[in-house]
């Protein structure tokens, strides 16, 4: 008799088969699920948003506001909600809007810039590691015609190093001077704005504007430190509208290099960085930088710098615990300027510390250095010619304080450069520019 059965590669292949289909069934259960929990979540953001403004609806016109907001009421600005084991934010904000039917800030016909509120609901959730939100927005008018117990208009634009607009950016108001005090996050629109009318009439307005990436941007408070800051707390004036600007871009990273003479690394030297951006002035009139930090090298004599705000920076100070230094050469001009979003470096030649020196720089019209240029220091006692490095520089040490020096620069292809009458005291830097022939 003929018996016959399955042989062993048809058993595989059939196992194989109905393996296939179960996970292809098993993958649309799990999708239809999937769907299924992130349509519920929809639905009960949904069903927030809409408790959220039906809330705001029942309320007067006069109680429309948010705890710390502008304008000011009992609706919390974020609140944290349970609903079917889903974790939801429900953020509530509320805002005058000056309409432009009547004019716009001091413009305004009738001189009152809160013509009505508008608020903005955003519910939102995370399921299964995905990030969703449900918005709304309504209008809520006044019954007649609208009215404000005083206030002005605060008017913040935000840009960048370009004087382009940066959307997005948080900007931070507080005031706690007044009651209820004023606390609020809110994000700037495509141009870069935000604006609250029927700001109460108040001072010390604290802004603090910010993004991720970004460097940060405030007003200063005046104190002792700093008795004359710039920008001030800001102060709304009745009927009044103030504009401020305030600029922030992306961070930056520098890298500095200590080195002896012969370019060795000089490890363990510490240094006083100083940008040029300017936040007011002491009790003496001198200014009070923004960015003012000491810093000391690795002993590789490397140190890396991140998160560094764009700005021109000047280096000082260089010593190690015996020994105070001076530069004799840099590899790129100083002050140094880092632009948002750069990753630059500097390397400096030190060289022990001299009471009088000169450091000079020789660069052409486009900025280019210019090597091997022939530089002379000379006086009724001192001549001296040196020829500059590759980064176009010329270091004179030791020197006599005082204006009797001459500096005389010849380079082939460029026209001479004589100075007369250059004076000397301390650490003196001279950076030149050479016309072509």
């Amino acid at each position: 008799m003929n018996k016959k059965g399955f042989s062993l590669i048809e058993t595989v292949i059939t196992i194989a088969i109905a393996a296939i289909v179960i996970i292809g069934v098993f993958s649309v259960l799990q999708s239809n699920i999937q769907l299924s929990g992130r349509n519920m979540a929809r639905v009960g953001a949904v069903s927030l948003v809409n408790k959220r403004m039906e809330m705001l609806r029942n309320l007067s016109y006069e109680d429309v506001g948010t705890t710390g907001g502008i304008p000011s009421g009992d609706i919390p600005q974020e609140e944290f909600f349970n609903l079917n084991n889903i974790n939801y934010l429900i953020k509530t904000f509320v805002q005058y809007v000056d309409d432009s039917t009547d004019g716009v800030g001091d413009d305004d016909e009738n001189g009152i810039t809160a013509d009505y509120k508008r608020t903005r609901v955003e519910v939102s959730w995370d399921f299964r590691n995905q990030s969703d939100s449900v918005i709304a927005i309504s209008n809520f008018a006044p019954k007649g015609i609208e009215s404000i117990e005083g206030g002005g208009t605060l008017s913040i634009s935000v840009f960048n190093a370009e004087i382009t607009p940066v959307p997005g950016a948080n900007v931070h108001i507080v005031n706690n001077d007044i009651s209820p005090i004023i606390d609020i996050n809110v994000q700037a629109n495509d141009q870069g704005k935000v604006v609250f009318p029927g700001s109460p009439s108040v001072v010390k307005y604290e802004v603090v504007v910010s993004k991720d990436g970004y460097n940060s941007a405030q007003t200063y408070d005046a104190n002792s430190e700093n008795p004359n800051p710039s920008p001030g707390h800001l102060t709304i004036l009745e009927g009044k509208t103030i504009d401020v600007s305030f600029e922030i871009d992306f961070l930056s990273s520098l890298t500095i290099n200590t080195l002896a003479s012969g370019s060795y690394p000089l490890g363990g030297v510490s240094f006083l960085m100083e940008g040029e951006k300017v936040i007011g002035t002491d009790a003496d009139g001198e200014d009070i930088y923004k960015y003012s930090e000491n810093h000391t090298t690795g002993v590789s004599g490397s140190l890396a710098i991140s998160d560094l705000e764009w700005d021109v920076y000047d280096f000082s100070s260089f010593q190690t615990a015996g020994q105070v230094y001076d530069i004799a050469a840099t590899s790129v001009p100083e002050p140094l300027s880092v632009e948002p979003g750069s990753a630059r470096s500097i390397d400096f030649v030190l060289v022990p510390h001299a009471e009088n020196t000169l450091l000079v720089t020789i660069q052409n019209a486009v900025g280019d250095l210019i090597p091997s240029a022939s530089v002379r220091l000379f006086n009724s006692i001192y001549d001296k010619t040196v020829l500059t490095g590759p980064t176009g520089q010329s270091f004179f040490t030791p020197l006599s304080a005082g204006s009797n020096y001459s500096l005389e620069v010849i380079k082939a292809g460029y026209q001479s450069m004589l100075l007369e009458n250059l004076s000397i005291e301390g650490q003196s830097n001279s950076n030149l520019i050479l016309s072509e022939l």
